[in-house]
């Protein structure tokens, strides 16, 4: 089974699982909530109807936990010191093709400043030296512009704006 480390380090940021507390729910909840409008482009889950309250927040973290005990989900908390700025993770993680997809997102009061880039990369690094993964994607539609931007920015080889990375 594929296992992730509970923190990883960056030069500026860390990355930590998010227990399924309902103080981080609300954390989460919160962040989302001011997001909104900002995220219902390109994320759907952030609308009114999927996460309406810091409850729907924590089944969120519940199933992120249960994911990562499984070994198919690994879900991190991006920090700038102590400050919560957004979220990084790792899904639909295959053991038997080294591989697995990564998602994002960003409060607006961070974004533009490089952390998520930072984060997409330890996070990348991670699962290639640590887990021994052969390969990571990322989707992008062309509706998603704004934030297609971040692997591109942090590595030596070019990224694919949609489908997979090889």
């Amino acid at each position: 089974m594929t296992e992730f480390p509970k923190i990883i380090k960056g030069m500026r940021i860390q990355l930590r699982t998010v227990e399924p507390t309902f103080d981080n729910a609300k954390m989460v909840f919160n962040m989302v909530a001011a997001n909104r409008e900002r995220f219902l482009p390109w994320l759907e889950w952030a609308s009114t109807e999927i996460t309406r309250t810091p409850e729907d927040s924590f089944v969120f973290l519940r199933r992120a936990a249960d994911g990562r005990a499984e070994g198919n989900k690994y879900n991190f908390g991006i920090y700038r010191g102590e400050k919560f700025i957004g979220l990084v993770d790792i899904f639909d993680v295959s053991d038997k093709h080294k591989s697995g997809e990564i998602g994002y997102w960003i409060d607006a009061g961070a974004a533009g400043m490089g952390y998520m880039t930072e984060a997409v990369r330890v996070l990348e690094d991670a699962a290639f030296q640590v887990t021994a993964f052969k390969s990571c994607a990322m989707r992008a539609t062309r509706h998603r512009q704004m934030w297609r931007n971040a692997p591109n920015m942090y590595s030596k080889e070019p990224h694919a704006p949609t489908n997979s990375i090889p």
